[in-house]
């Protein structure tokens, strides 16, 4: 239901919830989740240092494969703020994994977020060329 409100937009009333599972949780499927989807919620209302911190802790509790889906989310967070390197680093981490549990579709998104920090060092290096 938190991520269910976060992708509708309703970012205040997905923290809430995801915050009481988060206390709630009884395995660390749950408690992963629940601070997962806090942690892009907070990032997309802009509070990009709790985003971190709950990204990080929810790594406590991931397996290997939920991981994934952390290093690119905050890889993505990287990328908003600028932090490009970083950003390559846990995509790049992110893409390890995914190809060793052979899973297609999470690979190509991956592929993809390469790909647009890719273009966007290619149009940040063609404006300060221009400048």
């Amino acid at each position: 239901m938190s991520d269910s409100l976060r992708v509708l937009g309703n970012y205040r009333a997905s923290i809430t919830i995801g915050e009481r599972v988060a206390k709630s949780a009884l395995d660390n499927k749950h408690q992963f989740w629940a601070l997962h989807v806090v942690a892009t919620s907070k990032q997309y209302m802009g509070d990009y240092d709790e985003a971190i911190s709950l990204f990080i802790q929810s790594q406590a509790f991931a397996n290997e494969l939920y991981l994934s889906f952390s290093y690119q989310h905050l890889g993505k967070l990287y990328v908003e703020q600028g932090r490009l390197s970083e950003a390559e680093a846990l995509f790049n981490d992110a893409l390890n994994i995914r190809q060793k549990y052979d899973k297609p579709l999470l690979k190509a998104s991956t592929l993809k977020a390469l790909r647009g920090l890719e273009a966007l060092r290619k149009h940040n290096t063609r404006n300060a060329n221009e400048s």
